[in-house]
């Protein structure tokens, strides 16, 4: 683990990591960049702030030995289209792998829904809701040297920040059950962000955004740092039933719920501590080093739609209009066009 600040180090060895794991693991290495800059290693996991990802990234692919896998964590980027086009150009001629810490793509109940939809179980899907509604005292309770939003990239939704960034989960999912529906990619984006500026801050503290596929597949996501307690949720509705998915809506349980026509609502319950909400997403990291060749929901592409759309919902909301995602244009920049009032 390397930090660029040692005090950072020192904190994650005596407060952070016992606090939330119990006690210190002494295999794990600490280090400044430096200490590290002559190895090399098989994957690498890069869980700086979203502003600074692309430099690290540009940095890790440049190294002697590159890692066979490069993990970003969420969101990729900032709300960047020029930072998207980056990042995709530097995969095309990398042999690195670059995946998205979406980690809740990988979670048993995510991986019991997948199955479901793909299964044709639902029928024809038309309509797909997510939320991520989370007040995020819980995060500076678990950071207690952040003062607060203007403290780091959190308070800043251009760094990559608030509730369209931090919570950007709920948008991922999103996509991830589109994408098992085969609804084709979102071309229509209407979007509102509630602003908040205070203390230096400038970032959305609540965020709506309908979408529309190419296949008319439509829905909405909604994303807050204000709900208390925690809403974190999916629908999936076709025209033979429909999922229900929940994070942690009982403590220590994940939930699915599904019904096809006339049948009962079948209710799981997913036990789920806070390791394993990332134990699945660390599992497919050794599994796609292992096999850089296969396929995986964490894949660049898919944070990078994200952040796509994330960019095409502010466009939207700045300009009170319904932006359209053009796929056959050229470039990112030339891909958003506001078209109709909403």
């Amino acid at each position: 683990m390397t930090d660029a600040q040692p005090s950072a180090l020192e904190r994650t060895k005596e407060e952070i990591f016992p606090g939330r794991y119990g006690t210190w693991d002494s295999s794990i290495r600490l280090g400044t960049p430096e200490e590290f800059s002559k190895e090399a290693f098989d994957g690498v996991i890069v869980g700086t702030p979203p502003d600074t990802h692309v430099a690290v990234a540009r940095a890790e692919l440049g190294a002697t030995t590159p890692p066979r896998v490069l993990m970003i964590e969420k969101p990729v980027c900032r709300p960047d289209l020029a930072e998207c086009a980056e990042l995709t150009a530097l995969q095309a001629v990398s042999n690195t792998r670059i995946l998205v810490g979406y980690n809740h793509r990988l979670t048993n109940h995510t991986t019991k829904a997948a199955d479901l939809i793909q299964s044709g179980l639902l029928g024809s899907i038309s309509l797909i809701h997510a939320g991520f509604e989370e007040h995020w005292a819980g995060i500076f309770t678990a950071h207690p040297w952040l003062n607060g939003p203007s403290s780091s990239y959190l308070g800043y939704s251009s760094r990559g920040g608030g509730a369209s960034g931090e919570h950007s989960h709920a948008l991922n999912l999103w996509l991830f059950f589109a994408q098992l529906a085969e609804a084709g990619p979102v071309t229509e984006v209407t979007a509102v962000m509630d602003r908040c500026t205070e203390a230096g801050a400038n970032y959305d503290r609540w965020f709506q955004v309908l979408l529309k596929t190419q296949k008319g597949v439509c829905g909405s996501v909604v994303q807050d740092v204000l709900t208390e307690p925690a809403r974190k949720w999916c629908r999936v509705q076709g025209d033979q039933g429909f999922i229900n998915w929940e994070a942690a809506p009982r403590p220590n349980f994940d939930f699915l719920g599904y019904r096809t026509g006339e049948a009962a609502l079948t209710e799981l319950w997913f036990p789920r501590s806070r390791p394993k909400d990332f134990s699945g997403e660390l599992e497919h990291l050794g599994q796609v080093i292992e096999d850089c060749s296969q396929t995986s929901p964490l894949d660049l592409a898919h944070g990078i739609e994200t952040m796509l759309l994330l960019c095409a919902a502010e466009m939207s909301s700045n300009s009170g209009m319904t932006v359209q995602i053009d796929r056959e244009a050229p470039s990112y920049p030339s891909m958003l066009k506001t078209t109709t009032a909403q």
